[in-house]
């Protein structure tokens, strides 16, 4: 679960992200981290590195941009169509031209309103986010990492293996259908799962989601062709191990 804050107003910016830090709290609802900015590309930078379901709650009009926040809300669509979006605004005229964005905006919310009704209103949305989280878990057995340094949550049957980067201890997770960032040494990923097994020196693979091993090449395929290098030593036991699943 993320929440993004889209608002140019620091003031209405930290009260929004405290009152969503206190909803959470007070339901006890897990939470990868509430983001605050007042800049729409810091939004679709972050989502487009991968993540759980999101909520978004979108300014209409940053620094005199009656359009900013519709426009983002359109660009967040193509790329989270699943993501809840809610339009926190002082413009209450522009809640009908929401519609004309066809963004499926979950509520919006006037800044005018009193603090009680803005709780409830945002306390329905992340309610809404919570549910959804949990269906899909309930749904695919997931795979939970948790560090002083990283916190994520990915189906087990999305991971397809894990890479090194130039970057000490920053390490890549290639999932199906998107790739998360984070540090952590190898070490402490393959002791995580039996299912993981590191293969070379740089790559540690799902055997789960092991379609083929290429021999002569020296390479582990998954699914769409996907696939990463092995050591000639590794591929006996890992084809072993394979077979074991």
């Amino acid at each position: 679960m993320n929440v993004y804050i889209l608002e140019d107003d620091l003031f209405q910016r930290q009260k929004l992200a405290t009152t969503v830090n206190q909803i959470i709290t007070e339901n006890k609802w897990p939470l990868t981290k509430v983001s605050q900015t007042s800049k729409p590309q810091e939004i679709l930078t972050q989502i487009s590195n991968g993540s759980t379901y999101n909520l978004y709650l979108l300014d209409i009009q940053i620094k005199n941009n009656s359009k900013s926040g519709l426009e983002l809300a359109q660009k967040i669509r193509s790329q989270d169509e699943m993501g809840i979006i809610v339009f926190v605004t002082t413009h209450s005229e522009f809640a009908a031209r929401t519609y004309a964005y066809k963004v499926s905006a979950f509520d919006f919310i006037d800044k005018t309103w009193s603090p009680a009704i803005i709780s409830d209103h945002l306390t329905d949305a992340l309610n809404s986010l919570y549910k959804k989280t949990l269906q899909r878990e309930n749904k695919a057995e997931m795979f939970n990492f948790q560090n002083q340094n990283s916190n994520f949550r990915v189906p087990f049957n999305d991971i397809l293996y894990f890479e090194t980067t130039s970057i000490s201890h920053k390490l890549k997770l290639i999932c199906k259908d998107r790739v998360i960032s984070f540090y952590a040494s190898m070490k402490s990923i393959v002791d995580l799962d039996d299912r993981f097994v590191q293969c070379h020196r740089s790559y540690i693979i799902n055997l789960a989601n092991v379609t083929q091993i290429d021999r002569r090449k020296n390479l582990v395929f998954f699914s769409k062709n996907q696939h990463c290098l092995i050591t000639r030593r590794k591929i006996k036991s890992v084809l072993e191990q394979l077979q074991q699943l």
